[in-house]
C-alpha cells in the first residue's frame, strides 16, 4: 500500500468530487490516476494563503480504478456528470466529464469550470473511486507535528514515505475522525 500526497491548489468540489457517497478523482492529477492502485491512499493539503494551508483537506482509499470511458458509462456515477440545470451548486461540479464517442475518442461535457484540459486529464486514463474517505474541504484539519512529513507543499506529488509513518497516520485519522463528508469545498460557488 502506498500513500500519495499533494498540494490541492484549487478545491471547488470537482477534483476530488466528494459528493453522492463516494469520493472520486477523475480529473486533474493524471500521474497519480495512472499509477495508484486499489488499496492505496491519496491525501491532499491546502494551498498557501488560504485557511487550509498545511491542513488535511481530504484522504481517500482507492476501492476501484476504472478507465474514463467506463466511468462515464457506469450508472453508479451518472450523478457525477455536471448538471448545469440543477439549482444545487454541487450538481454543477461533477468530475464525470468525458463522454465516449463512437470512434473511441472522448469529448468534454460543458461545465462551470474551464481549467480542465482534455490532454492533461485524459493522460491519467483512469477514474479513482473511494467509498472510504475523509473530506474536510474548507474545514480542513491540522495535522499533528509528527505527520508534517506527509505534507507535499509543491507542484506534483510525493509517495515515498516510510510505511510505519503511513500506518501511524492512518491509525490516527481513523481513530480521531469518522469517514465521510465533513465540509464544503473551499472554492465552491456558494
Amino acid at each position: 500500500m502506498s500513500l500519495y500526497s499533494y498540494l490541492l491548489a484549487h478545491d471547488s468540489g470537482s477534483a476530488p468530487n466528494p459528493f453522492r457517497g463516494t469520493c472520486t478523482l477523475a480529473i486533474c492529477k493524471p500521474a497519480i490516476r495512472r499509477t495508484a492502485q486499489v488499496g492505496d491512499w491519496i491525501i491532499a493539503t491546502g494551498r498557501k494563503n488560504s485557511i487550509t494551508h498545511r491542513k488535511l483537506v481530504y484522504a481517500m482509499q482507492i476501492a476501484e480504478k476504472i478507465p474514463q470511458e467506463n466511468y462515464f458509462r457506469d450508472k453508479r456515477f451518472r450523478a457525477k456528470q455536471p448538471n448545469l440545470k440543477s439549482k444545487h451548486w454541487h450538481d454543477w461540479l461533477g468530475d464525470n466529464i468525458y463522454q465516449p464517442n463512437p470512434d473511441g475518442t472522448l469529448t468534454q461535457l460543458p461545465g462551470p469550470e474551464k481549467r480542465h484540459t482534455p490532454e492533461k486529464d485524459l493522460s491519467g486514463k483512469y477514474a479513482l473511486i473511494a467509498n472510504h474517505f475523509y473530506y474536510f474541504g474548507r474545514d480542513a484539519i491540522p495535522l499533528p507535528p509528527s505527520f508534517e512529513k506527509l505534507i507535499h507543499a509543491n507542484q506534483g506529488h510525493r509517495k515515498e514515505f516510510p510505511q510505519d509513518l503511513v500506518t501511524k497516520f492512518l491509525n490516527w485519522l481513523e481513530r480521531t475522525h469518522k469517514p465521510g463528508l465533513h465540509g464544503d469545498p473551499l472554492d465552491a460557488p456558494i
